[in-house]
């Protein structure tokens, strides 16, 4: 089985979405499944090169400045276009990372070649993949072509919230499929790891620690919890509110503790850290 995998950003760019994409590419590999990444060129990134036996090409794509986005992105689907038919008979299934733009292009290369393809819904909600494909207009690039490619695919739906967005629009073979965990890497801590994880991060050895860990940014709503916590009797006793993570969002939530007074001594923004070593330290 050779699979090509397509994702706008991946490795080392990118968040959430894209690291499960590796964790995936590389698990495949290790079970001798011949895996291929295609993705944009940003930076001063190399244009090829192989990662734990996953080749990753990365194709043309303009600067993302003001002015140049759209331009970038039908630089980069014309490149894609032209690789998937290049490369037509080096894969034998289309894997595509999120409903954006470039399944376009993957449906149909998969259409001519005779090829499945597979489209990962990267998640629900107001900012999720398939409100983005309800809007329509010609600023809009996820717009009816992309909806249409994506009723031609088999698609992933990673959570039961995808699940009920894509019946309630009428989507056909959709499966679902969580994101699995690495219980190698992440698994309950040790007494000793937790002392450890709380020394590193300078919080108190025995009082209650509750962390948030993603990116700081309102569609993960932090300033929810960032205002259930100044209003609980929890910071009273000492307890300590950390965010690891960067985000738009950040200055917003400093100015919220700034104008708790003493109660911004409770919270703690720590920036990225490494999540396990994180995810350690906390009791929530």
């Amino acid at each position: 089985m050779r699979s090509l995998m397509i994702s706008f950003r991946f490795h080392p760019l990118g968040d959430g979405t894209e690291r499960q994409a590796l964790a995936l590419a590389r698990a495949l590999a290790a079970r001798e499944i011949a895996v291929r990444v295609v993705t944009a060129r940003f930076r001063d990134l190399a244009p090829s090169e192989t990662l734990d036996g996953v080749r990753i090409d990365r194709l043309p794509f303009a600067p993302n400045r003001r002015g140049l986005r759209k331009l970038a992105k039908y630089i980069f689907f014309g490149a894609l276009s032209k690789y998937l038919v290049q490369h037509a008979e080096e894969y034998d299934i289309l894997h595509c990372h999120a409903a954006g733009y470039h399944i376009i292009p993957a449906v149909l290369a998969a259409h001519r070649s005779r090829r499945p393809v597979i489209v990962k819904i990267a998640c629900a909600g107001v900012y999720g993949d398939v409100q983005a494909l309800r809007v329509s207009g010609p600023s809009n690039e996820l717009g009816p072509p992309a909806a249409v490619a994506l009723r031609s695919a088999r698609i992933v739906a990673t959570s039961i919230e995808v699940v009920r967005e894509l019946m309630a629009q009428r989507f056909e073979h959709v499966y679902y499929i969580p994101n699995g965990v690495d219980s190698r890497r992440f698994h309950p801590a040790e007494p000793w790891e937790r002392a450890s994880a709380r020394l590193a991060f300078g919080l108190p050895a025995e009082r209650l620690v509750v962390g948030f860990m993603g990116r700081l940014h309102e569609q993960k709503a932090p300033e929810v919890l960032l205002s259930a916590w100044l209003a609980s009797a929890a910071r009273r006793g000492g307890g300590v509110l950390c965010f690891a993570g960067e985000g738009p969002a950040d200055e917003a939530l400093r100015g919220l503790v700034a104008r708790a007074g003493s109660l911004a001594t409770s919270v703690r923004f720590l920036g990225r850290v490494d999540p396990v070593r994180f995810l350690c330290a906390l009791d929530a």
